[in-house]
């Protein structure tokens, strides 16, 4: 492989590995803000937690396997992963914090990333008609969780 199509598969492996990276984070803070549900809105909260990460699992399945068609498994190797997830969780302290106010920021976070990486994408040529169509798909769906996130913030 010349040595600008090397650079190109590269940072469109990087680019599909931080949404990855990403995805993980999204997956994480529902899923424990779906144990850490309680109070006057439990039942509602422990719901929606639930909806939200058990739909994640499917997108981070789905982009892991795009990743190993174009990129090969190292673009998906365990440790790297744990290693980039633990890198971007290095901030959160969710002690006495309001769990759904930090997903909604999670999410607000994702949409930028996932931005950010389609038009890197893009401009790098490695955006395929099918991963074009999967990344709008997951945009879609987090614009959603985003309004019910704000809606449950919101009291509305």
């Amino acid at each position: 492989m010349e040595a600008g199509r090397l650079r190109e598969a590269v940072s469109g492996s990087g680019q599909l590995h931080v949404v990855l990276t990403a995805l993980r984070k999204l997956y994480f803070a529902h899923w424990t803000a779906h144990w850490m549900s309680k109070g006057k809105n439990f039942y509602g909260d422990h719901d929606l937690f639930s909806r939200l990460y058990n739909g994640i699992a499917n997108e981070i399945d789905s982009l892991a396997e795009k990743m190993v068609d174009m990129y090969g498994e190292d673009s998906v190797r365990l440790g790297a992963g744990m290693r980039a997830l633990a890198m971007a969780t290095s901030d959160w302290d969710e002690s006495g914090e309001d769990m759904a106010r930090r997903c909604l920021e999670a999410e607000r976070e994702f949409q930028q990333t996932l931005k950010d990486a389609y038009r890197r994408l893009e401009s790098i040529g490695r955006l395929t008609l099918g991963l074009d169509n999967f990344l709008q798909g997951i945009a879609d769906k987090h614009e959603t969780h985003t309004y019910l996130l704000g809606r449950r913030l919101t009291g509305e």
